[in-house]
C-alpha cells in the first residue's frame, strides 16, 4: 500500500478517540494501526474478507446492527466502539453459540460450503454440527420460556397497557429471574 497523502486520509472515532486514517482502510485495519485488539478467526491479510465468522463485530454508531471490522469500508465521521457491552454480548454469542467443539466455527464451515470448497463428507458434518447446536439452543429457549412464564406474562400485560416501556422497567419486571441460568440440559 502507497503511503496516504493527507487528502486521502479521513478521520473517524475509534472507541472515543478521534484519529485519522486512509480513506480505503476496513474498520479493522483502522483499529489495528491504533493499536485496538479486534479478534477474528477467518481474516487473512491479503485474502477478501469472508466475514464469517463474525468475532470481529464493532458497533457503529447510527448502524441498527452491528458489522464485520474486517470487511467494513471505515466512513468519514464514522464512530466505533470496539467493546461496548452489546460487542462483548455478541462476540460471547459467536464462541458460545457459533463454535463447534468437533468443527470450531461453525460459521466458517457455511461460509465454505456455499463457495463449494467443502468435500462432501465435512459439509455433511458441518450440517450435522449447526443442526445439533440449533437443537440444542431450541431446547434452552423452550426451558427458558417454561421456567420464565409468568415474567412474560407480566411484561405483556405492560406492553398492552403502555405498548413500550424503557430499558429501567423492563429490568425491574425481570430482576427476580435470570433466565440464563437455566441449563441447555
Amino acid at each position: 500500500m502507497k503511503p496516504a497523502t493527507p487528502s486521502s486520509m479521513i478521520e473517524i472515532t475509534l472507541d472515543t478517540i478521534r484519529r485519522e486514517v486512509p480513506h480505503q482502510f476496513t474498520l479493522l485495519q483502522a483499529c489495528r494501526s491504533a493499536g485496538i485488539e479486534v479478534p477474528t478467526l477467518c481474516f487473512l491479510d491479503g485474502m477478501t474478507p469472508a466475514s464469517a465468522c463474525r468475532i470481529c463485530m464493532v458497533e457503529v454508531e447510527g448502524s441498527r446492527v452491528l458489522v464485520p471490522a474486517c470487511s467494513r469500508q471505515v466512513e468519514r465521521g464514522m464512530v466505533v466502539r470496539t467493546d461496548s457491552e452489546r460487542v462483548r454480548l455478541a462476540r460471547r454469542m459467536v464462541m458460545e453459540w457459533g463454535m463447534s467443539a468437533k468443527l470450531g466455527a461453525v460459521a466458517i464451515g457455511i461460509e465454505l460450503a456455499e463457495r463449494h470448497e467443502l468435500s462432501d463428507a465435512l459439509a455433511a458434518a458441518v450440517d450435522e454440527e449447526v443442526t445439533g447446536i440449533l437443537n440444542e439452543a431450541c431446547h434452552c429457549a423452550r426451558q427458558i420460556l417454561a421456567t420464565q412464564r409468568d415474567v412474560m406474562d407480566r411484561v405483556v400485560a405492560r406492553l398492552k397497557e403502555v405498548e413500550t416501556v424503557c430499558a429501567r422497567e423492563l429490568d425491574d419486571m425481570v430482576a427476580t429471574t435470570n433466565p440464563l441460568a437455566v441449563s441447555a440440559g
